[in-house]
């Protein structure tokens, strides 16, 4: 059911996760630290053609919101995607992390997935890496969609949500540590608000029918 008032909440949703990012991507306090590399990341190659699950991340963050619309699924997902960004704006700004782009250089032949990936680095820099927005907030957008779906649904979002966490590390925009940290950030603001909301210990069934 389509809520007028959802395009207003959605807005200020976009504006304060937008901000969290962006804000201490372009102001940056402190000295940044290098992201430690494992040996997931040298065996994960850079592949620009990666770059489409990578964006997929947006047009993800939106369908949630929409998808979860007049369930409280909504609420805990507006709550702990605000939650997420604020905690990593401070984080961000505090403990600045970066990823050595310049060792992962693409000199492969350039195509539209290079180019998407080129643009992206040149509109992103390289830091606000530890935790990663992309698969914390990836995990708050399928755990909730998850809530409001069926288990084909669910495979389907969760599929996604695994190409995204794999996308970051392999245009490197993100080491494993990243996907770690960020996971953390996501497992926990969600339970946070199902518990806040009351909705911890309830199943998904039961969730789907509650407004």
């Amino acid at each position: 059911m389509f809520e007028p008032t959802n395009l207003v909440r959605g807005a200020f949703l976009l504006l304060v996760v937008a901000a969290c990012y962006f804000i201490p991507d372009h102001v940056v306090l402190f000295r940044t630290h290098a992201v430690p590399l494992t040996f997931i990341d040298r065996w994960v190659e850079l592949d620009p053609k990666w770059i489409w699950f990578y964006v997929s991340y947006y047009p993800l963050l939106i369908v949630a919101f929409f998808l979860t619309t007049g369930h409280a699924a909504q609420k805990v997902y507006y709550e702990s995607m605000i939650l997420s960004a604020l905690v990593g704006l401070f984080v961000f700004w505090l403990f600045p992390t970066e990823v050595p782009r310049d060792i992962y250089a693409w000199h492969g032949t350039f195509d539209r997935s290079a180019d998407l990936l080129e643009y992206i680095r040149r509109a992103d820099r390289n830091v606000n890496c530890a935790p990663s927005m992309h698969v914390g907030m990836s995990f708050l957008a399928a755990a909730a969609i998850s809530l409001v779906t069926k288990w084909r649904g669910r495979t389907v979002v969760w599929a996604l949500f695994l190409a995204i966490c794999f996308s970051t590390m392999a245009v490197k925009q993100h080491y494993f540590v990243d996907l770690v940290a960020g996971l953390g950030l996501g497992l926990v603001t969600f339970a946070i608000m199902l518990r806040r909301h009351g909705l911890l210990l309830k199943p998904a069934e039961r969730i789907l029918q509650t407004t």
